[in-house]
């Protein structure tokens, strides 16, 4: 089954559960300066810009998986 999103809003709304999700696990493990819309802009940027033929199933992967460190690391230097 293909899905095909219209807008990076219905993506994002679609991937959503997956980023809360990932956000509750950083505050179990006290990283608690991460909301959702900023895990979706560290991916949008650093991991799917570059990337074609990115499926549902991959980016809910990459957001369930993402390295906290680098995630840290990233938004330590942002500021």
């Amino acid at each position: 089954m293909e899905m095909d999103f219209s807008s990076e809003a219905e993506l994002y709304h679609r991937i959503y559960p997956a980023l809360r999700t990932k956000v509750r696990d950083l505050k179990k493990n006290h990283i608690t300066n991460i909301q959702e819309k900023d895990l979706w802009q560290y991916l949008k940027n650093n991991k799917w810009r570059h990337e074609t033929g990115l499926t549902l199933a991959s980016m809910v992967h990459d957001v369930l998986y993402v390295n906290a460190d680098l995630l840290l690391k990233y938004f330590n230097m942002k500021k």
